[in-house]
């Protein structure tokens, strides 16, 4: 008789636990959302309700939404591909892009942002294959993400570039603002223009830039560019051009376009200095090796067994 209570509080504390447990709604492909926005109730399996607190929101296997405004849900999490269409300022806290393959984030609008709701300070967590942000060949594009991102996925800039007389003219860019990333995956540049404010700290940098690729044009101009910032340090495993390899080093902005000039790369990027300092540097170091990790094993092996 003494184990009623106990069982009774116990019965208690999971039918409390379980109505604070926010409730899981799923992106469905009704064609009653117009748009496919976020803040339409169609487009969602909750019985017609449109996006609300308490609840976590799921984007799954390559369906597609667009934002307008604030996102009202606890949670926002694409899987296994899909994208994320952005036309306006928007604010959502926990945005996730998760699982296998790529996903997208397409923005098409002059001046755009990115940010978390009022008071919210999730990250922005990116731990897909790989994410894709995207234009296509409009001109002057750019989106400011303001959330700090954090995961390992392999960031692509496909955003459009469009050419004027020069290959600095109209170009769309991605502006990663916060001074709190822990992001660390590959990026890739194939055309448009990647801004880490704040410097970063990554693996491989790839540099693909194709001006052939944009509306049939083959001035030979660089179609990607990776802005370097007054103060800032960019640090990578490797620099490539899938051709050539950068040797491990400091370099300053002149140092790395002399060398993809050297190499008849310049097409592939431009690496451009922004507030006017010209001895900006990136830092290619290593990665630890396989071996490295293993000579470190046996000397603790070592070590040890003097001790003894």
């Amino acid at each position: 008789m003494k184990k009623l209570p106990l069982l009774a509080t116990a019965a208690t504390l999971a039918c409390l636990t379980a109505s604070l447990h926010a409730a899981t709604v799923y992106r469905i492909n009704s064609g009653a959302g117009s748009g496919q926005y976020w803040n339409q109730a169609a487009n969602w399996n909750d019985s017609g309700n449109p996006a609300a607190s308490g609840k976590d929101y799921v984007v799954a296997n390559g369906q597609n939404l667009r934002a307008s405004g604030e996102f009202a849900g606890d949670s926002l999490t694409f899987t296994n591909g899909g994208s994320l269409g952005i036309f306006n300022a928007v604010t959502v806290d926990n945005l996730s892009m998760t699982g296998s393959g790529n996903n997208y984030i397409v923005h098409n609008a002059l001046t755009i942002s990115l940010s978390n709701k009022s008071g919210g300070t999730s990250s922005f967590d990116i731990s897909s294959d790989s994410l894709t942000f995207n234009t296509g060949a409009v001109s002057n594009r750019t989106l400011t993400i303001n959330q700090a991102i954090s995961g390992t996925a392999k960031l692509i800039s496909r955003v459009g570039y469009k050419f004027n007389s020069t290959k600095t003219d109209n170009t769309n860019k991605t502006v990663f603002a916060s001074a709190s990333n822990t992001w660390s995956g590959d990026i890739e540049l194939q055309n448009g223009t990647f801004d880490f404010t704040h410097g970063i700290s990554a693996q491989t940098l790839t540099l693909n830039g194709d001006a052939s690729e944009i509306g049939g044009l083959s001035e030979g101009y660089s179609t990607a560019r990776f802005f370097i910032n007054d103060g800032e340090s960019y640090t990578f495993t490797s620099i490539t051009t899938g051709t050539h390899s950068l040797d491990l080093g400091t370099y300053s902005v002149d140092d790395l376009n002399s060398w993809l000039s050297g190499n008849g790369e310049s097409d592939k990027a431009l690496f451009e200095a922004v507030g006017g300092a010209s001895g900006l540097i990136i830092v290619a170091v290593p990665e630890p090796s396989s071996a490295a990790l293993l000579g470190l094993g046996g000397l603790a092996l070592i070590l040890r067994r003097r001790r003894k």
